[in-house]
């Protein structure tokens, strides 16, 4: 240390808990299926749960989300061409193809809400009463549906909107009591 200034030793890079190696071809060797959870998969490689954790931190394994998507078969493909196809515009077709504007289709989806929700949190006052709420059940709370309509926004020549792209939104609230079969109605009846 006195020539050269240096304190350290040469066994800094021996010490400590080994680190976990992990070999790619036995990951790929492992069912998919085992691949949903960390725990998962530590049990199916036989390691600890903390050295998949400090792998993932190293960037050798990633966390992916996988969406479902919508299986299609021919007939589904075709129609799916035959509507992109419709949407041509048939002027520019031979020379050079363009799709239509869309400004006069207009989109209709409907939207069920539900009126309230199990868990709700407020902030309230320090003498403020906690409002009540109830329910009949908990797991079958009202809903509404909405039906929308929307379209393609209109512009003018200096970029003012001239139409928003919402027509409306119009509420279904018609309010009826559940129809029962006649048959279990005519049993209540003779039961009484």
């Amino acid at each position: 240390m006195k020539e050269t200034g240096n304190a350290s030793h040469n066994k800094t890079t021996n010490c400590g808990r080994k680190r976990v190696q992990l070999d790619c071809q036995t990951l790929c060797e492992v069912l998919l299926s085992k691949w949903t959870t960390l725990r998962s998969l530590s049990h199916a490689l036989n390691i600890n749960k903390t050295s998949l954790i400090r792998l993932h931190k190293a960037r050798v394994i990633r966390h992916h989300s996988n969406a479902l998507k919508p299986y299609l078969k021919k007939e589904n493909m075709i129609s799916r061409l035959r509507f992109c196809f419709s949407m041509l515009d048939v002027n520019n077709i031979p020379h050079a193809p363009k799709f239509k504007s869309m400004h006069n289709i207009v989109f209709i989806d409907e939207k069920c809400f539900q009126v309230s929700k199990k868990f709700m949190n407020y902030y309230l006052l320090a003498d403020e009463v906690e409002p009540h709420r109830s329910c009949k059940n908990k797991i079958f709370i009202p809903k509404l549906m909405f039906l929308v309509a929307v379209a393609k926004p209109k512009f003018d020549s200096e970029c003012n909107e001239m139409f928003s792209r919402k027509i409306g939104v119009f509420p279904f609230v018609i309010d009826e009591p559940t129809k029962r079969s006649s048959v279990w109605q005519g049993q209540w009846k003779r039961n009484l």
